[in-house]
């Protein structure tokens, strides 16, 4: 059954809490209930890395919309500098494509308000920014995403791969957490990848899943043969305009209680959301908290934007 998602008109998007409450102006009851923030790293923020995570929302009366996207890394080169270097991390980061495509993908993700109309504009920008992909440097463009639409007690969602939604109890109980769909498969995608044919050539450690992306053999194996790949067993989904990444999106229904918290995240803040530290700061509602706890523990990038349910 596929849900249907009403356009979503959103607030202009931003970086912290702070920028949020300027540029929306909202009322006190909404700052207290609705907000988000995106994140990067220590290493991200030292090394000039472009952030490609986005995220918007609304509150219009009774209806609330949240939404956040993850944009799929591009690569600067099709052969990485040395990444354990400092000279190659500021490579990396001085070479890397502006505008960031994956950051359009996401852009475009967010502001759709649904999840299969986002995936055909992003075929269009593809067809126009990356005709002729090679699934290195010239790889296509996408991003991971999930949506939700609140009205009354009835929240619908949808999402894809890593990104995800939760629904924490005024007590802090998780009573929703949506699965990470690509790193839950990820060591059986590798158990397969070491018996493929196509292994050959292949110079990277297979044993080290967490290393493959230093490799173009590695790059290349995973968006060619594994994503977007529904007959392909352990493949994973993003939205990348092709036909295949709507057989990954997932959606759902969730019936929420006076006190829960609506989570709505990219897989950089999944950790730490969901710590025993995480948890305790949102049941508490001390969300300046949360943000810095989040800032200290983010993974690379990471986002989340929250909602929290009243009488």
């Amino acid at each position: 059954l596929r849900l249907k998602f009403k356009s979503l008109i959103f607030q202009s998007p931003t970086q912290t809490a702070r920028k949020n409450r300027k540029l929306n102006k909202p009322s006190f009851h909404s700052i207290l209930m609705i907000n988000g923030f995106s994140l990067l790293s220590e290493s991200k923020r030292k090394w000039g890395n472009v952030p490609e995570d986005s995220f918007k929302y609304s509150e219009k009366g009774k209806r609330i919309y949240l939404a956040v996207a993850d944009g799929v890394s591009r690569d600067p080169f099709n052969n990485y500098p040395n990444l354990n270097t400092e000279e190659g991390k500021k490579s990396m980061a001085r070479s890397y494509p502006k505008p960031s495509l994956a950051k359009i993908s996401a852009d475009i993700a967010v502001e759709s308000g649904d999840l299969y109309k986002a995936n055909k504009k992003i075929a269009n920008l593809n067809k126009s920014k990356v005709p002729d992909p090679n699934w290195l440097k010239e790889d296509l463009a996408g991003c991971t995403a999930s949506l939700t639409k609140i009205e009354g007690n009835e929240l619908t969602y949808q999402f894809i791969a890593c990104c995800g939604i939760g629904v924490i109890g005024k007590d802090g109980r998780v009573k929703l957490q949506t699965l990470d769909e690509y790193w839950t498969t990820d060591k059986g995608r590798w158990d397969l990848v070491n018996q493929a044919d196509f292994i050959k050539g292949f110079i990277a450690s297979v044993e080290d899943s967490y290393q493959w992306w230093l490799h173009p053999e590695g790059r290349f194996l995973m968006r060619r043969f594994f994503r977007n790949k529904p007959k392909q067993e352990y493949s994973f989904g993003v939205l990348t305009g092709e036909k295949e990444a709507e057989e990954y999106i997932r959606q759902g229904k969730f019936k929420l209680e006076d006190g829960d918290v609506v989570l709505v995240y990219s897989d950089g803040l999944r950790k730490p959301l969901f710590s025993n530290e995480g948890l305790k700061l949102i049941a508490e509602r001390k969300f300046s908290n949360l943000e810095e706890f989040c800032r200290q523990q983010v993974d690379s990038e990471g986002t989340v934007v929250y909602w929290v349910k009243e009488r």
